[in-house]
């Protein structure tokens, strides 16, 4: 048997429906746009450094180029990494300064859900002539 539900409840029940469809369609759209920003913002940067600039250079870049959506972190003496906000599928791409004497001797791109894996579409890692 079935039963109907009163026209108030419908209401409330298709209200509560469009509020759900709208944010999560904001939330895939942000995740979208901010993340197209984010990777463009991201490669950018990474055409400007080079292996063999102090994390200080690599910092001054950063600030002068006024990258919004990134996020330049110093995660150890030996590690910088600058970062895309995080998407729902965790892609969201990350770049990893390696570092030795405060002097950046590899760049490489790779995906936050696992450090050691290259995105197929990125650029190639860059590595310092003496450490090759």
């Amino acid at each position: 048997m079935t039963r109907k539900l009163s026209l108030g409840k419908q209401l409330v029940a298709v209200a509560a429906l469009l509020i759900a469809t709208v944010f999560i369609g904001a939330a895939l759209y942000r995740s979208l746009v901010v993340g197209r920003e984010a990777m463009s913002e991201l490669l950018s940067l990474y055409g400007k450094l080079q292996p063999g600039l102090s994390v200080s250079e690599a910092e001054q870049v950063f600030s002068t180029n006024r990258f919004r959506r990134l996020k330049f972190i110093n995660v150890s003496p030996e590690l910088v990494m600058v970062r895309t906000p995080l998407e729902w599928n965790a892609n969201n791409w990350l770049l990893w300064m390696d570092v030795t004497n405060r002097q950046i001797y590899q760049l490489r791109i790779r995906l936050e859900d696992d450090a050691q894996l290259k995105p197929a579409d990125s650029p190639p890692d860059k590595l310092a002539d003496a450490r090759r």
